[in-house]
Order: structure tokens, then sequence, then C-alpha cells
């Protein structure tokens, strides 16, 4: 179990405290990998009189300090969060699933859990808006060379309604419907890795003039599997009614939309690592590549000091990946960030009211 704290004894603490010294609020997140993450959100907020301890919780345990990953079901149903003590997590399907279970419930209604309403952290780093800086960045070449809105377009709309039957699937699942407490059945129709694996494309890079080619062999994955996966809904939930799934599915869609799930940003809801791993990282490289290329040609057009201005070249470029996990561009454009940014200012804000 998790470690005997709660926003009370946190406030306790804070009030024992010299008055000049910060009061702390405990933030707890669900990885070390997300820590600094969070804590580049939450910084934004602080004041001299309000800091923000962003940490994976402590539990019981027989060696001392050990730090353990957040169980997303059985501790954020059970800790006590509050204006001293919050939590900030990745959304997962849990935004879209609203109050279908009792941990999305929580999810959504909690003032003091925070959530980044698209899938992950991962998500952020790669909304299309910021993808032309981070090439940029990588490179130190400013090309516009590639149109990454209208791509992340376009894989959106191939991905879009197989992500649906993702979701119902989850839905499905935590609802316990009777077909689905059959060996748990819903997940059996469509694992979460069985999605990622027919949204990924499996190479090392992705070119510019081929992102068609890539676009068309994802497409014919994911109208396969989507095919699949149907046909097994239909049979096994609704006893071959066909009609009966497509009126619940069309309302479905409908819901998602409310939440902001449309064709065209359909990437952003996904799982984040299967976008990023499986997508964005091949993209991002094979369009860092051609940059360099045409840099490179460029020196050696000139003529003069060729070695050496291909090696000053070299070493000015970053780790596409590095400045990927490090992008926070999204932040002048992502709606679902703008969301979140919201919340936590009416938090803060009610923080300074209540002193």
């Amino acid at each position: 179990m998790i470690e005997a704290i709660n926003s009370d004894l946190v406030k306790a603490t804070n009030s024992m405290q010299p008055k000049s010294q910060s009061k702390k609020i405990i933030v707890y997140t669900e990885s070390y990998e997300d820590i600094g993450f969070w804590y580049s959100i939450l910084q934004d907020f602080e004041t001299s009189e309000y800091k923000f301890e962003v940490k994976t919780p402590s539990r019981n345990s027989n060696v001392k300090g050990k730090q353990e990953a957040l169980s997303r079901e059985m501790d954020i149903l059970s800790l006590g969060v509050g204006q001293y003590m919050i939590i900030c997590i990745d959304s997962d399907y849990d935004y879209l699933l609203q109050d279908a279970t009792a941990l999305s419930k929580k999810i959504n209604e909690s003032p003091y859990i925070f959530q980044t309403y698209v899938y992950a952290i991962e998500n952020y780093m790669c909304h299309a808006d910021s993808l032309h800086f981070v090439c940029s960045l990588s490179t130190n070449v400013v090309l516009n060379d590639f149109d990454f809105i209208s791509t992340l377009k376009k894989y959106s709309n191939i991905i879009y309604e197989l992500l649906v039957l993702s979701v119902w699937v989850d839905k499905a699942e935590k609802e316990k419907r009777p077909e689905s407490a059959i060996e748990n059945v819903a997940r059996k129709i469509f694992p979460l890795k069985d999605f990622g694996q027919c949204v990924a494309f499996f190479t090392n890079e992705i070119y510019p003039e081929n992102i068609a080619t890539c676009l068309q062999q994802i497409n014919d994955k994911v109208t396969t599997k989507y095919n699949d996966v149907y046909a097994l809904i239909v049979k096994i939930y609704f006893g071959g009614e066909k009609d009966i799934f497509e009126k619940e599915l069309e309302a479905f869609k409908s819901s998602l939309t409310d939440l902001g799930v449309t064709p065209d940003n359909a990437y952003l809801f996904m799982k984040g690592h299967c976008l990023k791993d499986g997508f964005i990282q091949h993209l991002i490289k094979g369009v860092c590549k051609r940059r360099i290329e045409s840099r490179m040609k460029e020196i050696d057009n000139n003529g003069d000091e060729v070695s050496t201005s291909k090696k000053q070249f070299h070493n000015t470029c970053r780790d596409q990946m590095t400045v990927l996990s490090t992008n926070t561009e999204f932040k002048k454009h992502c709606l679902q960030y703008q969301k979140l940014y919201d919340r936590l200012l009416t938090y803060s804000s009610n923080l300074v009211m209540s002193n």
C-alpha cells in the first residue's frame, strides 16, 4: 500500500513551518519518467508561497525509501487528494470513458487530479504543429520541406475508426458487460498491442518522398484489422445483429466527438508510445536526414574548407529523439494542453484565495 499521507497531513506539516518558508504541495505522478515533464508544467504556477514537490509514491516496504510507480487502479481511488496533495497522470482512455468506471469517474471529476486530456505525455510531444520545430532544432536547418500537419491529419483519418473500436472494446471490458465476463473476451477480441502494431510502420526512417506509400501500407493493415474486430464484436456482443451495433457505435462516436476526438486529430488519443515509437520517430529521422543531406550539398557547392564546415555543422546537430522527448512547443498549439493549463490556473488561483 502507498504511504499513509493525505492533503490534510501535508497542510498540517506546512502550518508548523516558519511563515517565511514556502508551503509544500505534494504531486504524485505515475512513474519516474513523468516527473520532469510534470514539473516543467507546474513550475509556471509556483510562487514564493507555494512550491511543488513532484515524485512517485513511497510504499510500505522492507526496503526503506523504496519508490514504485503509482498504481492507477488502487492508489488513485484511495489517495486523500486535496489542495496540498494532487495527482498528475496520463489520461489513457479514462478521459474518453468519462464516468464508465469508478476510476474514470474520479479522474474526470476530482478537482485535484490533473490529466493530459490526450492519451499520454508522448502525444503532446508528437503534436503535429511542433514537429517542424523539432526537426529545425535537431538539424539547425530551417526548411519548409515537409507538411507535418497535413501528414498527421491523413494518419489520423486512417486510424480513426480503429481507434473508436479500441476505446469501445476498452469500455465494454471495464463495464463488465455480460459478454466480457467470459474469460475477458473484450481484450481477446482486440488487445491494445494489436492496435499499436496495426498503426505502426516498422522501419528506421520514413522519408518525405515515400510518405504516401507508408500511409497506404498502414491503411491496408488498419482496414483488415477493423473488419476482423468489427465482425467479432457483432458476433459476440450483438448476436450477429449488425444494425444494433452500428446504432450503438454511432452514438459512441458522437460522445467522443463531444470530448474533442475527430478524424483529423485521432493520433492524440491513441497510445502515446505507439505513436512516438511506431510512427513519429521514423518520420522525424527521415525528414532530418534529408535536411542534413541538403545542408551537406550546400557545403560541397561552396568549395572552401569543406571538411571543416561539415565537421562544424555536425557538431551543431542534436539527437532527434532527445529533442522530441523534451519538446514543449505543443504548449502554443494544443487545445487539450490548454484545457489542462486552464484547470491548473484555476487550482493555483484558489490556493492563493484560500491562504
